[in-house]
């Protein structure tokens, strides 16, 4: 299907946009955007990570780059991903203005995480991979593929 998936013996990243246009939105009828897409300036798009370690670790972050021209959604509760609240498998969560990071104080096996974002300015945006690795042990660690997105008025 297109998607640079990692072969690490450390980590297995994966990551996908998701849209929806429905009013309110209806995740459970998202779409699954791997390698290019269009959507419009406003939308809101779930980003899922996927991550699967080879074997158990503690102290595991995984950080995703927010792309230029977009916000995160301040308030997701607004909008429900249906069975899991956004983050929800990470023992912390941080919003920071230039990423999201999730922390894990033990993974033993893997785990998706997601969280919301809304592109603001129209243009071709490209998605950085998301980075994953064991804090203690920074050799230890994976990237995921990158994405593509047409972001129209």
């Amino acid at each position: 299907d297109g998607v640079q998936k990692l072969d690490s013996p450390a980590f297995g990243l994966d990551k996908m946009i998701g849209y929806t246009r429905a009013e309110p939105p209806v995740w459970t009828a998202w779409l699954k955007v791997r390698v290019r897409a269009m959507v419009k300036a406003g939308d809101v798009l779930q980003v899922e990570l996927e991550v699967a370690p080879s074997e158990p670790g503690q102290y595991a972050l995984v950080e995703d780059p927010r792309p230029t021209g977009f916000e995160r959604v301040r308030d997701e509760r607004d909008y429900p991903i249906e069975g899991q609240e956004p983050g929800v498998g990470a023992d912390h969560v941080e919003r920071r203005a230039d990423r999201t990071a999730f922390f894990f104080g033990r993974l033993d096996g893997p785990e998706t995480v997601r969280y919301l974002l809304r592109p603001e300015l129209p243009g071709t945006v490209r998605l950085l991979p998301a980075a994953a690795e064991l804090m203690y042990r920074p050799a230890v660690q994976g990237r995921s593929g990158s994405l593509r997105l047409e972001v129209t008025p």
